[in-house]
């Protein structure tokens, strides 16, 4: 999919094209789960979230749930990684003239003029290599294809040395009152995923990945104490990510021990 969204830059980089399956989305909602997602580790990190402004928290926009929690996801994840000694980072959403606004404003290390031309090009990066969480230079690319396919636009203001924010607007749903009987709009659940890695780093980059995604990651470093996790109850883990050289015991039997708990897990090693 990301090699598919990659291409399509080059054929067709500004063409709005529906999003199969979508449906009104409240984006407080959205920012709402990325925050709850996301706000341990950055708590861990030294960064405190804000949400200052929730003006427009009931917009809605015509689009999969998924791809409007990588655009929050991708823009959050980011400004953490611009702030590695800690700070604040400020969220605002906001209704201007049909559009719903999301502005998310760190306090780090801002970028240089040439820097920020640059921010939205394919495997430009003012990361190093393993880093934080990326560093490989796809997650704005991805960002702006997802808000540029659906009549929106982004925008970054950055000064090195004073933070960086960046302005995704998006158009309202027109049919945001036509919502299910229950008076809410539908919205797709991502996966609870167990992930199970004894290398630290790893495991926060995929379960980075996995939240950026829409996805509830759930991680463990040990092998036996995800699989006491696991036995407290076994359908509440949609799916099973584990390495495979582990100690005390490896991927192989960990997979073995999960499935013997709950046969049509599914498991990947």
């Amino acid at each position: 999919r990301t090699v598919e969204m990659l291409r399509d830059l080059h054929l067709n980089p500004h063409a709005p094209t529906p999003c199969e399956g979508a449906v009104n989305q409240c984006m407080g909602q959205v920012v709402s789960r990325v925050i709850r997602q996301i706000g341990s580790a950055a708590a861990a990190t030294g960064v405190n979230i804000r949400w200052y402004d929730r003006s427009g928290e009931d917009a809605q926009v015509d689009c999969m749930g998924t791809e409007l929690r990588q655009v929050v996801s991708n823009l959050v994840l980011n400004g953490m990684d611009a702030m590695p000694n800690g700070g604040t980072m400020d969220i605002s959403t906001k209704r201007d003239d049909g559009c719903f606004v999301l502005t998310v404003t760190d306090n780090g290390k801002g970028m240089t003029p040439a820097e920020a031309g640059r921010c939205f090009d394919p495997l430009f990066s003012t990361k190093q290599v393993g880093a934080g969480y990326g560093g490989c230079g796809i997650g704005l690319t991805i960002v702006k294809q997802i808000v540029c396919d659906h009549g929106g636009s982004i925008h970054v203001e950055s000064e090195r040395g004073a933070g960086t924010t960046m302005r995704v607007e998006l158009p309202c749903a027109k049919d945001a009152d036509a919502t299910h009987s229950n008076g809410k709009a539908p919205e797709c659940r991502g996966l609870r995923i167990l992930v199970v890695d004894d290398q630290p780093m790893v495991l926060r980059t995929v379960g980075s990945v996995l939240s950026s995604l829409g996805h509830s990651p759930i991680l463990y470093e040990d092998p036996e104490e995800a699989c006491r996790y696991f036995a407290r109850g076994p359908a509440d883990v949609d799916l099973a990510i584990v390495d495979l050289g582990m100690t005390p015991i490896n991927g192989l039997q960990l997979a073995e021990r999960l499935r013997s708990l709950r046969k049509e897990l599914p498991v990947i090693i």
